[in-house]
């Protein structure tokens, strides 16, 4: 009896072993009507002391969008960049992990007319 209880626990040992170990990240989608005015995603957490993420989803026409990564406080964590849409990039910035951070996006000029944008970010790469 003894014997089938260690060899029970030993070979639920080996599968724990072959079983990876997956950690999410915070992912969120956005659809936001935007003009040449900042626009914010709600807010994550950043797990994790790095770059961050935005992904534009394509369009009909390419837009470019200005993004910067901020605090809850409304506080710039980046610098601010651009992006065309149908792209992916990472940013560096000085968020600490820990925290929660939004991304503001805004059309190129502040004359752009108002327009949908669609896509995904993260605070963590």
């Amino acid at each position: 009896m003894k014997k089938k209880f260690v060899l029970s626990g030993l070979l639920v040992f080996c599968f724990m072993l072959m079983t990876p170990i997956v950690l999410a990240r915070s992912i969120g989608s956005f659809s936001i009507s935007m003009s040449g005015f900042y626009y914010n995603s709600g807010l994550l957490l950043k797990e994790k002391n790095g770059s961050h993420v935005l992904n534009l989803d394509s369009r009909k026409n390419n837009i470019k969008v200005k993004n910067v990564l901020r605090n809850s406080g409304n506080e710039d964590r980046s610098q601010v960049n651009m992006l065309s849409t149908g792209s992916r990039k990472e940013y560096a910035n000085w968020a600490s992990k820990g925290y929660s951070y939004k991304i503001s996006m805004a059309r190129e000029n502040w004359f752009d007319v108002q327009t949908i944008v669609t896509g995904s970010w993260s605070p963590d790469k």
